[in-house]
């Protein structure tokens, strides 16, 4: 076949669709728009600016629809075409004093329209010129920017103004004669920017949401806005979830090439998500879930249904859907998201139940905090010319989960910095960015997941739980519930995890009444149902003594509870409420939240010696009896030193942990922990041969001192745990 210049297709030819009665486009439209703008097509034009010659019209697409099928389908099967004549047919009828029109969709609901919601992924050459729907989350905007919209174009020759419409990024004038006839010698057009009309514009790039996509990665499309969709009321930010809709055109990626890249004129844009509002419930699946909320058991039901092929783990999996479902938003100044922390042995498949979790819950961003940075967390900048200040901020994990849940697995291996922004994430749900002149506050309203493993990567039994949380106090102290999962052995339990493996590799899935879709429109359903849960006065009578009981029960006067676990006890009580679908909370609710709390407690907060609750311990820092123990210490081996010397001048570290122990009412642990810290601070001197302990009263080792009893050793010093 010999290779040529094709023919450029003229208007006319690209706008030869044929629709019902054997009418054109340019027909359909024609008939439109003969006697006026039909307010059941397009919204009254209200918004007309003779100064910047452009006139803005609102489409009526959902009563387009309804009365005007042969319109509708024009305009949604050949959207750029139809655009274009309309645009020429208003402008030739001389109505408005226009140069130009800026099309926006009236107020829209996706469900109220025909038009097929696609995923950006989806979108293909056939796709180019037609009107698409999508979904997604703002990854990163650039602000409202002035655009040359219609370029003036002066003649040198008779002076006349020649307005030409611009679109892309590039001008483009090159086609451009004057509208007089001017054909001297001299004649030249020279572009008049004080005398161009400009309009409001903003980029973003918008991205696919990440439910559903099982470990791909989210593909991304730059949309462009223009005049009133920049407006305040309107204008979207970076990590909202959004519905669009608009043009899908194509530019060169770079010039002269003929591989040409995808973006998306947008015509109208929803924010959703938070309230839920878009989803759509037969009266099959309202029945249902009415039913469901009715059931007694229904929390312990659903939390068979969260990772079900993993045996046990009863009371955190009902903590997880809780979770999910939320208390109340933005009570006042008291957050409604709860955020989570599992420590866990490895192997015990915590990771597992995250995955299930992130699989079922509504809207889920997933990090991992090995590879994560501060930049990934929370916002990074970049740069973009187009932008005001020549950058842009585009969104990380928490901000992306606004409105949802974060699901951050390794949650230890984070840097310092990453840990930093997590203080600000977790307690005020918000990241504040201060990089290249970019100042700003972002929404973080999210619940947080943690996982992670204990320090040492395992469990010791003969240490308290919060000696193993590589965290700070800090950081430990802004969760709600702190779970720790021990691999122990148990004969009963051993066989239930040995035939849920067996059943998973043969792709056995444990039958429950309610399945994982169903869990996930329940939440859906519940979330956009209640608004708000109120806890009346009863509530607040059965759980106020509750939480003093707990308070008082400490004799030595240490801190069992805090007023942060009662926040987190209230949260708990409007989840539950939420999950019958009632805007009350009962008693078996603050029942329910109350048993989960103290099973936290107990794992967490527990301390061995005296069997009385110490939230430090929750938080990482030492036990009460630890404390007293590290204290008596050295008071206890100057008042018994006579007692316990012997003849060599030592004192035998068995007899002195023994006696110790006995007198003071202290775990090994405890006496470990305080007999470590004084051997650090050089109050006491070993000779290891034979295991004795010396104690230099109200004096620190110096040198020569350390020399000294050097040569009375016969082993190399060990200054760790196993000295003892």
């Amino acid at each position: 076949m010999a290779k040529g210049k094709g023919k450029k297709p003229t208007k006319e030819q690209k706008s030869t669709p044929i629709y019902e009665g054997n009418q054109s486009i340019h027909e359909i439209w024609e008939r439109a728009l003969i006697s006026g703008v039909d307010e059941d097509l397009f919204r009254q034009i209200t918004e007309q600016n003779l100064e910047t010659h452009i006139l803005t019209l609102y489409i009526n697409l959902k009563s387009m629809q309804e009365k005007h099928e042969d319109e509708y389908t024009a305009l949604t099967n050949d959207t750029l075409a139809s655009l274009e004549l309309i645009r020429e047919l208003l402008i030739n009828k001389k109505t408005y004093d226009f140069d130009d029109v800026i099309f926006v969709i009236d107020k829209f609901n996706s469900g109220e329209t025909t038009l097929e919601k696609k995923k950006i992924r989806e979108l293909r050459s056939n796709d180019i010129g037609k009107m698409i729907m999508f979904d997604g989350l703002v990854k990163n905007s650039t602000g409202v920017v002035s655009k040359m919209q219609l370029v003036a174009m002066q003649c040198t020759e008779c002076q006349a103004i020649n307005f030409v419409l611009q679109e892309g990024d590039v001008e483009d004038v090159s086609t451009v004669k004057c509208m007089s006839g001017c054909t001297g010698s001299g004649h030249e057009l020279v572009r008049d920017e004080d005398r161009s009309i400009f309009v409001n514009f903003m980029k973003c790039d918008i991205e696919e949401d990440p439910e559903g996509l099982r470990g791909k990665q989210p593909e991304r499309i730059s949309c462009e806005f223009l005049g009133p969709l920049t407006d305040e009321g309107k204008r979207i930010g970076v990590g909202d979830r959004v519905t669009v809709i608009g043009i899908y055109r194509v530019r060169e990626k770079t010039k002269g090439s003929l591989i040409y890249e995808g973006y998306v004129e947008v015509m109208g844009v929803v924010r959703r998500g938070k309230t839920f509002e878009e989803l759509s419930i037969t009266e099959e699946e309202e029945k249902k879930f009415t039913e469901m909320s009715k059931d007694p058991n229904l929390l312990e039901k659903m939390a068979l249904a969260i990772a079900p092929n993993i045996s046990g783990y009863h009371v955190v999996k009902q903590a997880l859907l809780l979770q999910m479902f939320g208390g109340n938003p933005e009570a006042g100044d008291r957050r409604g998201d709860m955020h989570i922390l599992i420590i866990g042995d490895p192997g015990i498949a915590k990771s597992k139940i995250a995955s299930n979790i992130s699989d079922t819950a509504p809207q889920v961003v997933k990090a991992s905090g090995a590879p994560t940075t501060t930049v990934g967390l929370t916002a990074c900048v970049i740069k973009d010319e187009t932008a005001p200040g020549g950058f842009i901020l585009e969104a990380g994990a928490a901000v992306l989960a606004d409105g949802g849940l974060l699901v951050v697995d390794e949650f230890d291996k984070m840097n310092k910095e990453a840990r930093g922004a997590m203080h600000e994430i977790l307690e005020d749900q918000r990241v504040t960015i201060s990089k290249a002149n970019i100042n700003t506050t972002l929404n973080a309203r999210c619940s947080v997941l943690a996982i992670m493993n204990p320090k040492r990567n395992r469990f010791n039994n003969e240490e308290v739980v919060s000696d193993q949380i590589d965290l700070p106090p800090s950081l430990l102290s802004r969760f709600d519930l702190i779970f720790a999962i021990k691999d122990e052995v148990d004969r009963k339990t051993d066989g239930e995890v040995y035939d849920a493996i067996a059943r998973a590799r043969n792709n056995e899935i444990p039958k429950t009444e309610y399945s994982q879709s169903d869990i996930t429109k329940y939440i859906l359903y519940a979330k956009s149902k209640i608004k708000k849960v109120t806890i009346g006065p009863e509530i607040h009578d059965y759980l106020r003594p509750k939480y003093q009981d707990i308070r008082a029960s400490n004799k030595d006067g240490s801190i069992s509870i805090t007023p942060r676990q009662a926040d987190g006890i209230l949260r708990l009580t409007e989840a539950c409420a939420k999950m019958r679908l009632s805007e009350t909370a009962s008693i078996e609710d603050a029942n329910k939240a109350m048993k989960i709390v103290v099973y936290y407690l107990d794992t967490m907060c527990m301390d061995p010696a005296t069997k009385q609750y110490s939230v430090d311990m929750g938080i990482g820092t030492e036990a009460p009896s630890q404390k007293t123990a590290r204290l008596a210490l050295i008071p206890f081996i100057e008042s018994n030193w006579d007692e316990l010397v012997t003849d060599t001048g030592y004192i035998p570290i068995e007899t002195l942990k023994n006696t110790f122990m006995k007198e003071t009412n202290s775990t090994e642990t405890a006496f470990t922990k305080a007999f470590n810290e004084a051997k650090d601070n050089g109050l006491l001197v070993f000779k290891l041969s034979d295991q004795y302990v010396q104690y230099l009263p109200k004096k620190k080792l110096s040198r020569s001192d350390l020399s000294e009893y050097e040569e009375q050793r016969e082993e190399p010093v060990r200054r760790d745990e196993r000295d003892l």
